[in-house]
């Protein structure tokens, strides 16, 4: 039947997201960080806090994909996406967050722990689009992370996203939450 397909297929896609995030923990150390960028990757899950659009969403589990060019010691632009995949009414959908803003980074404990927080711009739609569904969005983050190695390039922490229409009452309210690898 269709659901069953559509659940074959969606189980298929998160297996490959997991060997996709596999893959890129195990090559996280060739990428690692200097001052000039930081590359994240992280899994988690997809909270629907409230909002007309989100009635019938559970949690998901998500994707965050993030690169960040850190300009000072104290602060960096982010572009990333969070990609959730979530059943809303009868169909198998993925929700891509697209997100581009800043963080201020506080530093601990001689760089080896990382405290930040910011906010920007998001844009939220979904595949197949139900009506009404796609949307402009805000955010604000949190982020607590350890050093690793000696160098402190990879990094490992806790990150939580809040989503929200940026006027008037939200249709869309998401906390995202997860690990992170950086």
């Amino acid at each position: 039947s269709r659901s069953n397909r559509e659940h074959a297929r969606l189980n298929a896609t998160i297996s490959g997201m997991r060997l996709a995030v596999a893959f890129i923990a195990a090559v996280c150390s060739a990428v690692a960080q200097d001052f000039g960028q930081n590359v994240l990757l992280g899994f988690g899950a997809a909270n629907p806090v409230s909002g007309t659009s989100t009635q019938g969403l559970g949690t998901s589990p998500v994707l965050t994909f993030n690169y960040g060019w850190r300009f000072s010691r104290y602060g960096q632009f982010d572009a990333g996406v969070d990609t959730v995949w979530g059943q809303l009414g009868d169909r198998s959908r993925m929700h891509y967050i697209p997100a581009a803003g800043y963080r201020a980074i506080l530093p601990l404990w001689n760089d080896r722990v990382e405290v930040s927080g910011g906010g920007g711009g998001a844009y939220l739609f979904a595949k197949p689009k139900p009506d009404g569904y796609n949307t402009w969005l805000v955010y604000g983050m949190l982020e607590a992370n350890y050093a690793l190695d000696g160098d402190r390039r990879v990094r490992a922490g806790f990150l939580l996203r809040w989503y929200r229409d940026p006027v008037g009452r939200p249709s869309h309210q998401w906390i995202n939450t997860g690990v992170a690898v950086s």
